[in-house]
């Protein structure tokens, strides 16, 4: 799968983002993979509330894109692949 796929497939049935615990158990596999280069924190704890759906969706494309440049996309695509639909937040919730 290349990024744009796996993006696509994030965007797919009108996904936003994981949910909140499990975003961040996805900035966890990116912080393994930390060199210089931080990665793109996601939109959790006070900034849900406060930042728009669709800025949530864009952080999470830089985190997949961070992945690539980082040598990680394949550990991250695994894990988005594994999420169930009731781990996503959607923009209809």
């Amino acid at each position: 799968m290349t990024t744009k796929e796996l993006i696509e497939y994030c965007k797919s049935e009108n996904r936003v983002c994981p949910k909140p615990m499990l975003w961040n158990d996805l900035y966890n596999i990116l912080l393994k993979h930390n060199k210089e280069d931080k990665p793109p924190i996601p939109l959790i704890l006070a900034a849900w509330w406060e930042a728009p759906n669709l800025f949530k969706q864009l952080r999470l494309v830089d985190q997949i894109d961070w992945s690539y440049n980082n040598d990680c996309f394949k550990e991250v695509e695994k894990f988005i692949l594994n999420l169930l639909e009731k781990d996503w937040h959607h923009f209809n919730d």
